[in-house]
């Protein structure tokens, strides 16, 4: 049901008006958008991804050290969730030490970030449901304050195609932190409450 209600407030754009009527169907106005190639609401504004959010990289403490794993930190893998059926993420099927997260340059992100694989494969995503770090498959979304973060993890759903074409690489594909952090964000006008 939220994905439905997403895409008609946020693709087809029929969210309630002033007089609680769909917004385009009723005449709400529109304009064209270069960054998305289509028409959007008249006040919304495409922002750079990284303008709403900070982008963070995970890391892979060695496996040769069995000290830096069998602990209590959650270190989430595109492995864990491929086999998640949720868009919440709340374990891991390897958690690591204190050690391993200090010897390697991964980093906790709060709950409600975004976590979004960035090679192999691309385009897995999940909301983060208590404080996690991940390995370097992943760059997480931590929303700035203005950011609601169910909003977002359904945008980059969507969009998730085009992101998917950013990748580069000749071994295999990947999602640089800078094309991501460059990637163009609908962002709901301000007279607007969703």
């Amino acid at each position: 049901m939220a994905r439905q209600l997403y895409e008609y407030w946020f693709v087809q754009f029929e969210f309630p008006d002033e007089n609680g009527r769909p917004y385009k169907s009723s005449g709400g106005k529109m304009e064209y958008s270069h960054h998305l190639m289509r028409n959007t609401p008249m006040g919304w504004q495409i922002k750079k991804l990284d303008e709403l959010a900070d982008i963070k990289s995970g890391a892979t403490p060695s496996t040769e050290v069995k000290a830096n794993y069998e602990g209590d930190i959650v270190w989430v893998t595109p492995k864990d969730l491929s086999r998640q059926k949720s868009k919440f993420v709340y374990h891991s099927e390897r958690c690591i030490s204190k050690q391993g997260f200090e010897s390697c340059s991964t980093s906790m992100v709060p709950v409600d970030s975004i976590l979004v694989s960035s090679r192999a494969p691309i385009g897995l995503v999940s909301i983060a449901k208590k404080e996690v770090c991940t390995n370097q498959g992943f760059k997480t979304i931590v929303p700035k304050n203005s950011l609601d973060s169910l909003y977002l993890y359904y945008y980059v759903n969507y969009q998730i195609n085009a992101i998917e074409q950013l990748g580069s690489g000749t071994t295999f594909r990947e999602v640089s932190r800078q094309d991501l952090s460059a990637f163009p964000i609908l962002v709901v006008g301000n007279e607007y409450v969703y």
